[in-house]
């Protein structure tokens, strides 16, 4: 038994189903039953009851819960008392991410205490170097998208946050932009910006799976410094729609447009990286139901504006 295991437990219990506690936790469902059965086996007794997709509690984790509530809140205070008496105590929330506008975009979806007086230390780096922060247990969580086939080990869970179509961006001067569609084949002679915030996944697909070269001669991790490339050369970008409709509304003048693809690339996904068996800090939560809740409304406000492309 661990303190993972008590608070996972605690958290099921709130919300009365695997689902939402997952959801709250920011965790897989299966990271969240396997813990439950590991800690009902650990007690030897059934803690719920199984009922229609619903869970209740047994009236050992009824018993159990009263115990467990009081045991986490008292460390819970114990903690936070130790560190706001310890002079220059860092605790701050560290996040490692290669989105750098996304907490920006993302806090106005906060409460007014979110970080409690703890403050947030932003590392922003490659898609690949998230990956060893959070490996290296160096940062509470990361924000990445796309992460590249095999690069999560068996210590690194990944959550969807949001996913978005990709979409081929190029200059209204561009030889491709009379056409209505495009296939992947088509641009074999063309060059690519290559953003690294985002495309490591992607353009591995490129080469592996759709057998296109793929030439890279351009690189950024800013996603107006690659729309200024391509509104002023014949280089193309694969950018996910969210980042192509962000850009038309800041950057309304610059010659761009997208042809559709005529079979579509895989999705872009974004979303939270954590340490597998490691309980995020309360902060951390609180901030990550703060980007739920941010990109809740950016798919709302999104799909409409593509009506209009």
């Amino acid at each position: 038994m661990d303190l993972l295991q008590l608070q996972y437990f605690r958290e099921i219990a709130r919300c009365g189903t695997m689902s939402k506690a997952a959801e709250r936790l920011f965790v897989s469902q299966p990271t969240l039953s396997g813990s439950l059965s590991r800690l009902e086996d650990g007690l030897g007794v059934a803690l719920f009851e199984r009922r229609r997709g619903r869970i209740a509690l047994t009236r050992e984790g009824r018993e159990f819960l009263s115990c467990v509530e009081t045991v986490l809140d008292t460390l819970g205070s114990g903690i936070e008392s130790i560190q706001s008496s310890a002079e220059g105590a860092d605790t701050s929330l560290r996040i490692a991410t290669s989105l750098p506008d996304l907490l920006g975009d993302a806090l106005p979806f906060l409460p007014g205490d979110a970080f409690l007086g703890a403050g947030v230390r932003q590392i922003t780096c490659e898609n690949a170097k998230v990956f060893e922060y959070c490996e290296k247990d160096l940062v509470d969580l990361g924000i990445v998208r796309d992460p590249p086939e095999g690069a999560l080990s068996p210590s690194l869970e990944f959550l969807e946050l949001d996913r978005s179509d990709r979409v081929l961006m190029l200059s209204r001067s561009h030889p491709l932009a009379s056409r209505k569609s495009v296939q992947l084949s088509d641009l074999r002679p063309y060059r690519f910006v290559c953003n690294h915030s985002r495309d490591d996944a992607l353009f591995s697909y490129l080469r592996t799976r759709a057998q296109l070269p793929a030439r890279i001669v351009s690189e950024c991790d800013d996603d107006r410094l690659e729309a200024s490339i391509v509104a002023g050369s014949d280089q193309l970008s694969l950018l996910p729609l969210a980042n192509y409709l962000k850009l038309r509304g800041s950057m309304p003048d610059l010659p761009l447009m997208t042809v559709p693809l005529s079979a579509p690339l895989p999705p872009s996904s974004i979303g939270i990286l954590r340490r597998s068996g490691r309980m995020l800090p309360r902060q951390a939560l609180t901030l990550c139901a703060g980007f739920a809740s941010f990109f809740e409304k950016e798919r709302a406000k999104n799909a409409e504006l593509a009506k209009n492309l």
